[in-house]
């Protein structure tokens, strides 16, 4: 069984870039610190984290480019066949 730290650098390494980010991350990818990030949520000009099950915060890398007016898919390329085969790799 390999950890999400593991899954997520592959898919990295494969050029898949993934759809939830972290808190860090999603900060990260609109330059601001997280608690700077933090705030923006709140007042609601960054999105909301998606709404999971778990107690873990993730956020739509798609919905922080359309916050940021960031085309994080120029060519309209469609990855889904090759993140369920990454998917599928690990879920062993």
């Amino acid at each position: 069984m390999t950890t999400t730290r593991a899954a997520r650098d592959d898919l990295c390494r494969r050029g898949i870039k993934p759809g939830g980010l972290s808190l860090a991350e999603a900060a990260a990818f609109v330059g601001l610190s997280p608690n700077t990030f933090l705030r923006e949520v709140k007042a609601g000009t960054m999105p909301a984290p998606l709404p999971l099950a778990s107690s873990r915060k993730v956020w739509s890398r798609a919905a922080l480019a359309r916050a940021t007016g960031a085309d994080d898919n120029p060519a309209g390329v469609d990855l889904s066949d090759e993140i369920d085969k990454a998917i599928e790799d690990y879920a062993v």
